[in-house]
């Protein structure tokens, strides 16, 4: 709007000269008029910048080049679609051109496939990488370790540790094999399948608790870690490595 507006004060000025000249030519200064249109013209809607951004720069030339490649599809298909082709040349030289067409685009898609699912397989490269260079502290530091907590008054910390002991300790056993990327519940599988059902059955209900206070933050009290304590000294005492 306000560019209209400054292109109606810049007629009516070119056209006040031509106007005052009938009636009063000495009325209309010359000069006063170029400098009131090189001020007007000097505004900065007369002046943007046409510059692009690098990334609107490249997402022009990716529309540019679909928008060709389609015209030029599109330009193939007229010409072979001519009238003077028979109607069943005409059909299948369709056909035939809508399966190139949908080749292209299906070894597109298998290009953005490929790619996502190699940064997925770093990333999980990296993940296993992290697993197999950690290594869980053996049972009886960690028993200690979580008694600290506890006498600190970290009964969440202290749980965890405790129930982490019973897992190491069936680790040094050979009746699950620890790794950092397994949960919990695969453990437990795994102390099934292999026969154990007497740590399974211990950790069992503990599990449910560790769910359910470490993950879903639940208040966890001194009680907790204690029973966690009990199940590290059965599984300890029935089990032996």
């Amino acid at each position: 709007m306000k560019r209209f507006f400054l292109l109606a004060v810049l007629l009516t000025l070119l056209a006040a000269p031509a106007f005052a000249s009938g009636a009063n030519k000495s009325s209309v200064d010359p000069a006063s008029v170029r400098q009131d249109l090189r001020d007007i013209l000097s505004a900065r809607e007369y002046h943007r910048s046409t510059e692009q951004d690098p990334v609107s720069k490249f997402f022009a030339w990716i529309y540019s080049v679909v928008v060709k490649a389609l015209g030029k599809c599109w330009d193939w298909l007229i010409r072979h679609l001519h009238p003077h082709f028979g109607k069943s040349d005409r059909i299948v030289t369709f056909i035939l051109a809508w399966v190139v067409v949908l080749a292209f685009f299906a070894l597109l898609g298998l290009v953005v496939k490929w790619l996502i699912q190699g940064r997925g397989a770093k990333k999980k490269v990296r993940r296993e990488d992290v697993a197999e260079d950690y290594e869980l502290p053996s049972a009886k530091p960690l028993v200690k370790q979580a008694a600290k907590l506890a006498e600190a008054g970290d009964y969440r910390g202290a749980f965890r540790t405790a129930y982490l002991a019973s897992i190491s300790y069936l680790d040094e056993a050979r009746a699950l094999r620890f790794e950092r990327s397994r949960t919990n519940w695969e453990y437990l599988r795994e102390l099934k399948q292999g026969g154990h059902d007497m740590p399974h059955n211990e950790l069992q209900p503990l599990t449910l608790d560790f769910d359910h206070k470490i993950y879903g933050r639940a208040e966890c009290v001194k009680e907790d870690y204690a029973r966690a304590v009990e199940v590290y000294e059965r599984i300890t005492s029935e089990v032996e490595v």
